[in-house]
């Protein structure tokens, strides 16, 4: 059918959620960005929308969002999701440079 466009096959569903609202700098409070990022993760995992297992979904929030554990997540997600598979990486957090922080 020509102009249109056809979905690939997904064979498998895998994420990684980031969220941080708590950051050494007191100033720094945010209001919505974790409570956003574990509403998504609820989001992925109904059964009516993201149908997405939910031990196929990795959820790291504020202290544990280190660079370590973000990089060990990024790896989980490397190694895990499949070349017909869907990947989804998902932050939710301020966006200022690193030499502001």
């Amino acid at each position: 059918m020509q102009g249109s466009t056809i979905a690939p096959d997904v064979t498998d569903k895998w994420a990684l959620v980031v969220g941080i609202s708590n950051f050494q700098d007191r100033k720094l409070r945010l209001l919505f960005t974790r409570n956003d990022a574990e509403s998504f993760v609820e989001l992925l995992k109904d059964p009516r929308y993201g149908r997405f297992r939910p031990d196929h979904v990795r959820l790291l929030e504020d202290e544990q969002a280190t660079t370590v554990q973000v990089r060990a997540g990024l790896n989980w997600l490397a190694r895990m999701a499949g070349p017909e598979d869907l990947a989804v990486i998902y932050i939710s957090t301020h966006g200022s440079g690193r030499e502001l922080d």
